[in-house]
């Protein structure tokens, strides 16, 4: 437990500088220079079954994995005659970032974060030359920068419980970190450069090779609960290897390329049945500037594969955005009003004219696997429902009723919006089951407590409960019940019920 706010991480920070030199002066000579890294690391934070964590403002889990990494490999040989180099990076790394929560672990706060993150600046690099000065200048330069077996990971386990009264986040993040630069590489590269200098056959090789495979993974198991007003998770691997090979050493050309992308946002706005789940389609358009390099490609050759779409947000069981409200007025005899409300209303000798009842209740969430897919059988519960509406005056004073709005808007946002590799237009539909935080209907009650015959309850607005289950109740004791203009009615939906 923690006063203020609490954060329970692991950090995994592993680094690598080797630089191997060779070289070699002979009428027939050459050398090999090579440099191997082979990395494991790990960063892992487990909450134990049944832990209770609970702070006032803020809960942070986190793992944070770091992969620093310079390999390079040099090799130089001058001679008469066959002059062979060769210059050889080999960089492998692999291992995870994990926040696992066992079974039945509670995690309760005004906002909780979640983040495992895997965090790459790599370069591998190798440089062979060789110079002859009749014939036979064989030069071989081979880096290789393999990323495999990567995982960040997020797991909620059966039975555990996590309220972020505000908000809660999940992300699982694989990216690239620093700037790459032409002298200094970064990122995450693979850089190879080969010259061969002579008068009679010379041949210069340069082989940049890597293969990526990571994944970014948030999964919840069936019995998992977790509460929030705003929920995102993202899973997310951003990585891209840059493979460089430069056969014949006359420097790099440096350029901007604009890239554009467009991302499709699947927004789902719910309304109770009948009316049902709205499924809209947003194309957003992001631009973005990227620095690359260009190198010559003659005895060029590069070879492997870039990360695969293979990302998950898996959810199964229950996920609740903010929870059911009701409103309440009650008006005590004296025409003060009851500190029990959250209603208000503007009282004269007259008239209780009752301030419009709107159904302010919030809950949004956001997915995005940009590289993947968000799945699962998880049920979200959304507060789209005024659970009850409860207006009494105990006054003599007329009643006067304006607008009632059961089914809130969330404010004009979505409810949920899905951006992942198969959000496109007209394909698929929301994964989860949608339903509405609480009871399916309302009951609205209105009640004027004076026997003065002239005491009335009048609608000043259309009484429309907009096709939500609800039962109506009202009652005026010794007055009448009205509606201010004659051409309104007062409506109940198909599903409803009124009780006068």
């Amino acid at each position: 437990t923690a006063a203020d706010n609490m954060r329970i991480a692991s950090t995994a920070d592993s680094q690598a500088d080797v630089e191997s030199r060779g070289g070699s002066g002979a009428v027939v000579g050459g050398g090999t220079s090579d440099v191997l890294v082979d990395m494991t690391s790990n960063a892992l934070t487990s909450i134990s079954d049944n832990a209770i964590l609970t702070a006032t403002n803020n809960i942070t889990l986190a793992a944070d994995n770091r992969f620093f990494v310079r390999a390079e490999a040099y090799m130089v040989a001058d001679g008469v005659l066959a002059n062979v180099t060769n210059a050889n990076t080999e960089v492998r790394l692999s291992g995870n970032a994990s926040v696992v929560l066992g079974e039945d672990v509670t995690v309760t706060a005004d906002s909780v974060d979640i983040n495992v993150i895997n965090r790459f600046d790599v370069f591998g690099y190798s440089e062979s030359f060789t110079d002859t000065t009749l014939a036979g200048a064989f030069s071989n330069a081979d880096t290789d920068v393999d990323v495999t077996a990567v995982k960040a990971i997020i797991e909620i386990e059966t039975g555990v419980a996590i309220t972020g009264n505000s908000s809660l986040s999940l992300t699982a993040f694989n990216v690239e970190e620093g700037e790459r630069s032409e002298s200094e590489g970064g990122n995450l590269e693979s850089r190879a450069k080969s010259g061969a200098d002579t008068g009679i056959l010379a041949t210069a090789t340069a082989d940049a090779n890597g293969t990526i495979d990571t994944v970014a993974e948030i999964t919840t198991a069936a019995l998992s609960a977790l509460t929030t007003n705003s929920l995102t998770m993202q899973a997310d691997s951003l990585l891209s290897l840059n493979r460089a090979p430069d056969a014949v050493a006359e420097g790099f050309i440096t350029k901007t390329v604009r890239v554009v992308k467009e991302v499709v946002r699947k927004v789902t706005k719910w309304l109770p049945w009948p009316l049902n789940k709205i499924v809209e389609w947003v194309v957003d358009t992001v631009v973005s500037f990227v620095t690359v390099f260009e190198f010559a490609t003659a005895n060029a050759n590069t070879e492997g594969t870039n990360d695969s779409p293979d990302d998950v947000i898996r959810l199964d069981g229950d996920i609740f955005l903010g929870s059911e409200a009701s409103k309440t007025l009650i008006v005590n005899a004296d025409g003060t009003i009851h500190p029990y409300s959250n209603v208000g209303a503007t009282i004269d000798s007259n008239n209780v004219l009752v301030d419009d009842i709107i159904n302010e209740s919030s809950g949004s969430a956001f997915f995005r696997a940009d590289n993947g897919i968000v799945s699962g059988g998880a049920t979200i519960h959304v507060p789209k429902v005024l659970a009850s509406v409860r207006v009494e005056n105990y006054s003599d004073r007329d009643l006067l009723i304006q607008e009632i709005a059961l089914v809130s808007d969330n404010q004009g946002d979505p409810d949920i919006s899905i951006i992942d590799k198969d959000s496109r237009v007209g394909v698929d539909d929301t994964p989860f089951d949608i339903v509405n935080a609480g009871e399916d209907g309302s009951r609205i009650s209105i009640i004027n407590h004076s026997t003065d015959p002239d005491a009335d309850i009048i609608f000043t607005e259309k009484l429309d409960d907009q096709n939500v289950v609800a039962i109506h109740y009202i009652q005026a004791d010794g007055g009448d019940i009205l509606q201010q203009d004659a051409a309104d009615t007062m409506r109940v939906g198909d599903v409803g019920g009124m009780i006068n």
